[in-house]
């Protein structure tokens, strides 16, 4: 295995939760935070119960450490969302594998105005993610806010995760004050 500057490797595999005895939170982590990876569309096993086991470590609740998730803007993205948050129908008695608590941060199909997203980034949705998406409205899980997002997809539309780098414009949150300060990203 080749040694790397920080120490992580990032083509080693999230080892099986059951083989570590014990997770030890460095002093100064602020935030849990997942990102969709490509590939397969449904989380793997041992990366939901390694976000399990950190949103849930007695240490980091204690300090206020929260769990983020991006992924696409789509019904499979949301998907994906949902299976960390909520778990999957086929281990839903499985608590182990939930981080309940996790928050989904960034776009929405709501932001792509704001954002001045050009039309050819958004893409149309096909009969697979309408599917998905009657699949996701149905659950009653889901928070009035997400089904509310998850409503807009109705219109027809998705993008992936990396749509915010092809907007002409990114907001930028700086102080109360300012929280419009404008960035052009240009290629």
């Amino acid at each position: 295995m080749a040694a790397y500057a920080d120490g992580l490797n990032p083509s080693t595999a999230i080892p099986e939760m059951e083989l570590v005895a014990q997770i030890t939170p460095a002093a100064d982590v602020r935030f849990i935070f997942i990102v969709k990876k490509q590939g397969r569309g449904t989380p793997d096993l041992s990366t939901r119960q390694l976000a399990n086991r950190l949103s849930t470590h007695e240490e980091l609740v204690k300090r206020g450490v929260s769990t983020y998730i991006i992924s696409d803007t789509d019904p499979y993205g949301y998907s994906i969302t949902f299976c960390y948050k909520y778990g999957s129908w086929a281990l839903q008695f499985y608590e182990g594998l939930t981080s309940r608590n996790a928050i989904r941060i960034g776009v929405s199909p709501m932001d792509w105005n704001e954002f001045n997203v050009h039309v050819s980034q958004i893409q149309p949705m096909d009969e697979e993610d309408y599917h998905k998406l009657k699949f996701l409205l149905d659950d009653n899980q889901i928070s009035d806010s997400e089904r509310s997002e998850l409503e807009v997809f109705k219109e027809g539309q998705k993008s992936d995760l990396g749509i915010i780098f092809t907007s002409l414009d990114v907001q930028i949150a700086g102080n109360p004050q300012d929280t419009r300060e404008k960035v052009n990203l240009e290629k």
